[in-house]
């Protein structure tokens, strides 16, 4: 179970940001960025390349780039 606490930090507009595994349901790239879309429903883009989130993410094992340029949250799936 993916435990409340767990998080990443992704470079911001004016500092980095905090974001909490437990709320991301999938992060899909968009050209130079990357969308990461909330179990609330919001979304957020980041100035990241999808590699260096998806090494980020893939190191907990609830994550799967199961297609290209998708990173899924396996928590987030019902």
């Amino acid at each position: 179970v993916l435990e409340q606490h767990q998080s990443i930090f992704l470079p911001g507009e004016n500092q980095q940001s905090r974001i909490f595994l437990h709320q991301i349901s999938y992060a899909e790239q968009q050209g130079r960025y990357v969308l990461i879309h909330f179990l609330d429903g919001t979304c957020q883009k980041y100035s990241i390349r999808h590699g260096e989130l998806t090494s980020l993410l893939l190191a907990y094992p609830y994550f799967c780039d199961c297609v290209r340029g998708i990173v899924v949250n396996f928590e987030a799936v019902a």
